[in-house]
């Protein structure tokens, strides 16, 4: 799985690490009984060629880090609070890309998950079909916060959920201007215990 994920690297022209450190990140969600993800940064800071014409797109992407990391539990359902996991990926090897935040329309978006996905899969040696690649998207717009949608399964849902997105947080502060006009103070907002 180290040689895989370091062919991907390589494809993404990204600085090798000289040792693989092998990191825990917390999961507190109940998705991994251990409590904790095995991870493995493998490169950092590269860049691939993005050519999107019909987009008007003709860069680099850059690409901030790939690492190696075991996959957590599939949710299958949340029903009063009650969370149901199903196991069948738990441990298995992924490879995780993150790009810079240079990805600024719906468009751009699919298009650079697109990208990434033919990379891996030029290789010849990662999965295929539903939920082998899931994205995970922040989105945020200026005066807003970055909000992380996590596991989209197909890059044709990608534009419609980060335009929401995107929408709901102008929305929010849409919202919060007009407060603030009318000059409505937080504790009118509060309430009470």
């Amino acid at each position: 799985k180290v040689r895989k994920a370091i062919e991907i690297a390589e494809l993404c022209h990204l600085n090798l690490v000289s040792e693989l450190h092998v990191m825990r990140k917390q999961y507190l969600d109940g998705s991994i009984p251990t409590g904790f993800q095995r991870t493995a940064m493998v490169g950092l800071a590269g860049t691939v060629p993005f050519r999107v014409p019909e987009l008007g797109v003709d860069r680099e992407l850059s690409i901030r880090q790939l690492s190696l990391e075991e996959d957590s539990c599939r949710e299958v359902s949340d029903v009063g609070h009650r969370i149901t996991f199903r196991t069948d990926r738990l441990g298995m090897p992924l490879t995780e890309m993150v790009t810079e935040p240079e990805l600024l329309t719906p468009l751009e978006l699919q298009a650079g998950g697109r990208l990434l996905a033919r990379i891996a899969r030029s290789t010849g040696k990662v999965l295929r079909g539903p939920g082998a690649a899931r994205q995970d998207v922040n989105v945020s717009v200026a005066g807003g916060r970055r909000v992380e949608i996590k596991g989209v399964h197909h890059h044709r849902n990608l534009p419609l959920l980060v335009h929401t997105e995107a929408f709901r947080q102008l929305n929010l502060l849409r919202i919060r201007t007009e407060l603030e006009r009318r000059a409505v103070k937080k504790e009118a907002l509060t309430i009470p215990a």
